[in-house]
Protein backbone atom coordinates (compact mmCIF):
# COMPACT_ATOMS: atom_id res chain seq x y z
CA UNK A 1 0.00 0.00 0.00
CA UNK A 2 1.43 3.81 -0.21
CA UNK A 3 2.26 5.77 2.03
CA UNK A 4 -0.52 8.66 1.33
CA UNK A 5 -3.98 9.36 0.08
CA UNK A 6 -4.95 8.69 -3.47
CA UNK A 7 -7.83 10.03 -4.98
CA UNK A 8 -9.70 7.74 -7.17
CA UNK A 9 -12.69 9.17 -9.70
CA UNK A 10 -15.46 7.03 -11.18
CA UNK A 11 -17.70 8.23 -13.98
CA UNK A 12 -21.27 6.46 -14.23
CA UNK A 13 -23.00 7.07 -17.28
CA UNK A 14 -26.82 6.52 -17.69
CA UNK A 15 -28.25 3.08 -19.43
CA UNK A 16 -29.20 4.39 -22.87
CA UNK A 17 -30.70 0.74 -23.95
CA UNK A 18 -33.79 0.93 -21.31
CA UNK A 19 -37.01 0.02 -23.19
CA UNK A 20 -40.26 1.93 -23.82
CA UNK A 21 -43.09 1.69 -26.15
CA UNK A 22 -45.07 3.50 -28.46
CA UNK A 23 -48.14 2.86 -29.52
CA UNK A 24 -50.68 5.08 -32.38
CA UNK A 25 -54.09 4.87 -32.66
CA UNK A 26 -56.61 6.05 -35.29
CA UNK A 27 -60.47 7.92 -34.15
CA UNK A 28 -63.02 5.80 -35.81
CA UNK A 29 -65.10 6.55 -38.94
CA UNK A 30 -68.32 8.29 -37.45
CA UNK A 31 -67.09 9.04 -34.21
CA UNK A 32 -67.28 12.82 -32.87
CA UNK A 33 -67.81 15.53 -30.27
CA UNK A 34 -65.88 14.82 -27.14
CA UNK A 35 -63.69 11.68 -27.77
CA UNK A 36 -62.92 8.91 -25.67
CA UNK A 37 -60.13 6.36 -25.50
CA UNK A 38 -62.95 3.96 -27.27
CA UNK A 39 -63.87 5.84 -30.52
CA UNK A 40 -60.04 4.85 -31.28
CA UNK A 41 -58.46 1.73 -32.42
CA UNK A 42 -55.04 0.91 -31.94
CA UNK A 43 -52.59 1.45 -35.19
CA UNK A 44 -50.69 -1.38 -36.19
CA UNK A 45 -48.74 -2.89 -33.42
CA UNK A 46 -46.90 -1.64 -30.60
CA UNK A 47 -43.40 -0.31 -31.50
CA UNK A 48 -40.37 -0.95 -28.93
CA UNK A 49 -38.16 1.86 -28.71
CA UNK A 50 -35.23 2.59 -26.48
CA UNK A 51 -33.78 5.10 -24.31
CA UNK A 52 -31.51 6.60 -21.63
CA UNK A 53 -32.12 6.10 -18.08
CA UNK A 54 -34.35 8.84 -16.55
CA UNK A 55 -34.56 10.69 -19.85
CA UNK A 56 -37.76 12.05 -21.34
CA UNK A 57 -39.04 11.33 -24.48
CA UNK A 58 -42.04 13.40 -26.44
CA UNK A 59 -44.78 12.09 -28.40
CA UNK A 60 -43.39 14.52 -31.08
CA UNK A 61 -40.17 12.15 -31.43
CA UNK A 62 -42.77 9.67 -31.74
CA UNK A 63 -45.08 10.58 -34.21
CA UNK A 64 -45.58 8.82 -37.37
CA UNK A 65 -43.53 9.41 -40.10
CA UNK A 66 -46.41 8.98 -42.44
CA UNK A 67 -49.90 9.82 -40.90
CA UNK A 68 -52.29 7.87 -42.56
CA UNK A 69 -54.49 9.91 -45.21
CA UNK A 70 -57.54 11.71 -44.05
CA UNK A 71 -56.14 11.67 -40.30
CA UNK A 72 -53.68 14.31 -38.68
CA UNK A 73 -51.75 14.03 -35.03
CA UNK A 74 -53.53 15.81 -31.96
CA UNK A 75 -51.22 15.95 -28.73
CA UNK A 76 -52.32 15.30 -25.55
CA UNK A 77 -55.56 14.22 -26.51
CA UNK A 78 -57.92 11.78 -24.59
CA UNK A 79 -54.91 10.83 -21.83
CA UNK A 80 -53.05 14.88 -21.36
CA UNK A 81 -49.90 13.87 -22.04
CA UNK A 82 -47.23 14.31 -24.16
CA UNK A 83 -43.71 13.53 -22.83
CA UNK A 84 -42.74 10.32 -20.73
CA UNK A 85 -39.65 9.32 -18.60
CA UNK A 86 -37.93 6.45 -19.61
CA UNK A 87 -36.98 4.25 -16.52
CA UNK A 88 -35.52 1.55 -15.82
CA UNK A 89 -36.11 -2.60 -15.47
CA UNK A 90 -37.56 -2.89 -11.83
CA UNK A 91 -38.32 0.95 -11.20
CA UNK A 92 -41.62 1.93 -11.17
CA UNK A 93 -43.72 2.95 -13.95
CA UNK A 94 -41.56 0.34 -16.59
CA UNK A 95 -42.20 0.07 -19.00
CA UNK A 96 -42.88 3.77 -20.50
CA UNK A 97 -45.94 3.45 -22.67
CA UNK A 98 -46.89 6.75 -25.25
CA UNK A 99 -49.80 6.58 -26.67
CA UNK A 100 -50.11 8.96 -29.49
CA UNK A 101 -53.93 9.65 -31.07
CA UNK A 102 -54.87 10.83 -34.70
CA UNK A 103 -58.01 12.18 -35.82
CA UNK A 104 -59.80 12.71 -38.80
CA UNK A 105 -58.71 15.49 -40.38
CA UNK A 106 -61.86 17.11 -42.16
CA UNK A 107 -59.88 19.60 -44.33
CA UNK A 108 -58.73 16.38 -46.11
CA UNK A 109 -61.81 15.25 -46.74
CA UNK A 110 -64.83 15.35 -49.48
CA UNK A 111 -68.70 15.27 -49.14
CA UNK A 112 -69.85 12.88 -51.52
CA UNK A 113 -73.15 12.90 -52.76
CA UNK A 114 -74.82 9.78 -54.63
CA UNK A 115 -78.04 8.90 -56.44
CA UNK A 116 -78.80 5.34 -55.72
CA UNK A 117 -81.71 3.80 -57.95
CA UNK A 118 -83.68 0.64 -56.48
CA UNK A 119 -84.99 -1.34 -59.26
CA UNK A 120 -88.05 -4.32 -57.90
CA UNK A 121 -89.60 -5.41 -61.33
CA UNK A 122 -91.03 -1.99 -63.67
CA UNK A 123 -90.50 -0.34 -60.24
CA UNK A 124 -87.91 2.27 -59.74
CA UNK A 125 -87.19 4.58 -56.81
CA UNK A 126 -84.09 6.70 -56.66
CA UNK A 127 -83.00 7.92 -53.19
CA UNK A 128 -80.02 10.65 -52.28
CA UNK A 129 -77.37 9.52 -50.08
CA UNK A 130 -74.45 11.05 -48.82
CA UNK A 131 -71.21 9.30 -48.47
Amino acid sequence: MPANNKTVYAVWKANDDVMYYVEHYLQEVGTTGNLIADDFYQYGTRIVRYGVADSTVTDAQNVLDTIPNGYRYAEGLIDNVTEGRVVPNGAEGYPLVLRLYYVIDSSQTKNLKATVDYVLGSNVQSKDHRI
